[in-house]
């Protein structure tokens, strides 16, 4: 008789920190290695060029029926299904929840759940929570960035928003390139929660680091800046991102957007290295809107496609990660600044989550869950 039992491997988030969750370097090498099989056309996402970010359920501004939730900033669900090859060969959705009010109530502005299934008969083998796995892996692909991108003596770093998600791309940066020795924070207020723990994080994990100074404008941050990490949240439309002008940046700096971001036209157009994640994400987005494109969502990648169809970009000036990492497009460049585009990759989520699960296997972590013996409907 066959063994039709299915049950799945739930993993918690000290569980995951056990594996190496926070492994910032180890991260970081997965990151370049889903880059790969991005660029040679080895993974699935969902939409209809399979490349899409995920599907989302947000409310209305004023809902008719009670009890259902009314629209404020980042106020949704979504979930971000992915396939993977090369050696994952792993399918998965990472599903969240997010509300900026949760602030308010001592939790995560968004809370994640990572589901892993297996790919050749769709059972769930595996659940754990997922802001760790969000988290690290963003990060890990501003490392990946700092890796190829940035100057190999790069002693300087600018970081545009002390948030949670630049605490750990500075620490993917620092990886990277362990001679800094000098940060330069812009936040809102020197004397910022978030600021102040950013600096008590430097100072208590990067001793090497010999000056640190929370300044008030992107102008002061970057201009003495080899990489630069943005991360700021912020409402839509182009006056409400931060902006940068080319002028501010050193020749060969790298610029690491995560978040929305605006920067000039002419200056991305004849100034600058345009580095994207992954091009068809954009292409996915924009499916979605009316133009302008990034007045609606503020993505560097956006507004690159804005510039594409306008004519004031074509394909050849913008470059795919995926090619440097793979050697196809050279990496670091001394004459102008890089910006890299970096937009949420599911696929990013299910690699991460996917090296975990394999850890957990092999040490005999986590809580196994029994879903059936026996199937009851066939």
């Amino acid at each position: 008789m066959r063994d039709t039992s299915l049950q799945l491997r739930y993993l918690s988030e000290p569980e995951l920190i056990g594996l190496g969750a926070t492994d910032i370097s180890r991260c970081t090498d997965v990151m370049c290695e889903v880059f790969s099989l991005l660029a040679t056309g080895d993974y699935r996402m969902g939409g209809p060029n399979h490349s899409s970010h995920g599907i989302k359920v947000d409310f209305p501004l004023d809902p008719v029926f009670p009890g259902m939730p009314k629209h404020t900033s980042d106020r949704r669900f979504m979930a971000m299904p992915a396939y993977v090859g090369g050696k994952y060969r792993a399918t998965g959705l990472k599903w969240y929840g997010s509300n900026i009010e949760n602030a308010q109530r001592a939790l995560p502005r968004s809370m994640h759940l990572v589901v892993l299934n297996d790919t050749d008969t769709g059972a769930p083998i595996a659940v754990m929570p997922g802001n760790l796995i969000s988290a690290y892996r963003t990060g890990a692909v501003v490392g990946a960035g700092a890796r190829y991108l940035a100057r190999p003596d790069a002693d300087s770093v600018a970081v545009i928003g002390p948030g949670v998600i630049n605490q750990v791309a500075f620490r993917a940066i620092l990886a990277a390139r362990p001679g800094i020795t000098r940060v330069f924070i812009a936040a809102r207020s020197a004397a910022s929660e978030n600021a102040q723990k950013f600096v008590q994080m430097i100072r208590s994990e990067y001793p090497q680091v010999e000056q640190i100074e929370v300044v008030d404008s992107i102008r002061s941050a970057v201009a003495a800046a080899d990489i630069v990490t943005v991360a700021a949240t912020g409402l839509a439309g182009a006056e409400n991102y931060p902006t940068f002008e080319g002028s501010w940046l050193r020749p060969g700096a790298y610029v690491a957007a995560t978040s929305n971001i605006e920067v000039d036209t002419a200056f991305l157009r004849t100034g600058s290295r345009n580095v994207v994640d992954h091009t068809p994400l954009y292409e996915a987005y924009v499916a979605n809107f009316t133009r302008p494109y990034h007045e609606r969502l503020g993505a560097l990648g956006v507004k690159y496609q804005d510039m594409l169809l306008d004519g004031e970009l074509t394909s050849a000036d913008i470059v795919e990660f995926g090619d440097v990492v793979d050697g196809r497009a050279p990496g670091y460049d001394s004459t102008r600044p890089s910006f890299f585009s970096i937009g949420g990759i599911p696929a990013e989520d299910v690699a991460w989550a996917t090296e975990l699960l394999w850890e957990a296997e092999r040490r005999g972590v986590g809580t196994v869950l029994p879903i059936w013996d026996q199937p009851t409907l066939l």
